[in-house]
């Protein structure tokens, strides 16, 4: 999670910490949970984005300004010369052409002229420090618009799903114009002389940047130095996690409770349901009447949910939950003898099949459309001919079908797993989209 979206989760849940210091119990917490202001990280996320993306247009007209008029090294050097090519010498250049007559020469009317002449030539050198910078910066600037680009295209809409609406995404479509045109301005940068100057001889590449004189002092240079600090802040934050969890975790219970999810009679739901540090890792029971649901949070929302009709089946799910879109910070949590497992990053949600990841190919969604997609595909009930779907599975119509346990039917092709609560309704007891 980039920083500033980091900093505005933390804002939102301290606002919900200082709101429940006096209601630590189940029972008013869960009470109050639908009234808890939530506001999508989603919509904050692509606004500091387009935000960012102004601030990298500002800078590249900065970069422009200064491939104009760089800073130069002014570089002399002592060279001899044919005396033909040279309109003027120093006096010292003179003196010392003077003294050295290997250089002289006679000429026809047998008078010593000089040939060759010493000449003090100045030469201008753009590869300083501060410009090594600047070329930097923009390579830095160019990945992080390319994995903006990659990521972007990552939530385009499709028409899977049945999905006729592709004009919806807004966000997305401003986004790609404005990395489209940041694109365009950084190729013209890029074949300019001072960029391909600089970059000659390999990728250029600074393990620290140190502030000199002309960084702090030169306005032009001072933006671009500024704003590298910047771009190196807008990165991944890892102590957002806690945050994020808490986040999705109390939007889970409001939506459980959107649904019709009230309370047991159990004594666990008269604990209280955070500690003193805010970690939600007691556990609490609901139903709706027809299921039962025990939760509680660690590293994700873990998830027991019975049937009023099956009740010697407790069936085992986790949510994991990632604040990185490439979820490359639940991987090594991950238990390779998990089943039931899926992971939610702020925009995708993934199967883990086998400890491999497997994107759940769905259309951008918010934040409580895709936890309300989760809850509901835990309580999936259709009616169906038994008789048919002991052969074929109801999702796949693979008839590779294996009775895993008593009563629970897998598909060995989609790996979906569902049992029958009578010969005309079956219950998806995990229904491996894709």
């Amino acid at each position: 999670m980039k920083t500033k979206d980091a900093i505005f989760l933390k804002d939102v849940m301290n606002g919900i910490k200082r709101k429940t210091l006096n209601s630590k119990d189940t029972k008013s917490f869960y009470a109050n949970c639908d009234l808890f202001n939530l506001p999508s990280l989603q919509e904050k996320s692509f606004a500091n984005d387009i935000a960012f993306f102004d601030d990298i247009n500002f800078i590249l007209s900065v970069i422009i300004s200064i491939i104009s008029h760089p800073h130069i090294l002014n570089k002399g050097e002592e060279i001899i010369l044919r005396s033909e090519l040279v309109s003027s010498l120093s006096n010292d250049m003179f003196l010392k052409t003077l003294k050295d007559s290997s250089l002289w020469k006679h000429n026809k009317e047998k008078e010593k002229i000089p040939e060759y002449v010493y000449y003090y030539q100045h030469v201008d050198n753009l590869k300083i420090y501060e410009n090594i910078f600047i070329v930097y910066l923009i390579n830095l600037i160019s990945n992080e618009l390319n994995k903006e680009s990659e990521f972007y295209s990552s939530l385009i809409s499709t028409i899977r799903y049945n999905n006729n609406d592709l004009l919806k995404n807004d966000h997305i479509q401003s986004s790609f114009e404005k990395i489209d045109l940041l694109q365009k301005k950084l190729e013209k940068i890029k074949s300019t002389f001072f960029y391909k100057s600089i970059s000659k001889g390999g990728n250029i590449s600074l393990r620290q940047v140190t502030p000199t004189n002309i960084l702090l002092k030169d306005r032009l240079y001072n933006y671009c130095f500024k704003f590298y600090r910047k771009l190196v802040s807008f990165e991944d934050l890892e102590d957002s996690s806690n945050d994020f969890k808490n986040y999705f975790y109390i939007l889970f219970l409001k939506c459980l409770k959107a649904k019709g999810f009230k309370l047991t009679t159990s004594k666990i739901n008269q604990n209280e349901i955070f500690d003193q540090d805010f970690h939600f890792e007691r556990a609490i029971l609901l139903t709706n009447g027809i299921f039962d649901i025990k939760c509680f949070l660690d590293e994700g929302i873990n998830i027991s949910i019975i049937h009023n009709k099956a009740k010697h089946l407790i069936v085992n799910h986790k949510l994991y939950l990632s604040n990185h879109f490439l979820f490359t910070d639940i991987k090594d949590l991950i238990n390779k003898n998990e089943e039931n497992v899926q992971v939610l990053s702020l925009f995708t949600r993934a199967n883990i099949i086998n400890n491999q990841l497997s994107i759940i190919l769905d259309n951008l969604k918010s934040e409580q459309e895709m936890i309300s997609d989760y809850i509901d595909d835990l309580m999936l009930l259709y009616k169906a001919n038994k008789n048919l779907y002991l052969k074929y599975c109801p999702y796949c119509k693979s008839n590779d079908i294996n009775e895993i346990d008593e009563d629970v039917l897998s598909c060995n092709s989609c790996r979906s797993s569902y049992t029958f609560l009578s010969p005309d309704e079956l219950w998806f007891l995990h229904l491996r989209r894709n």
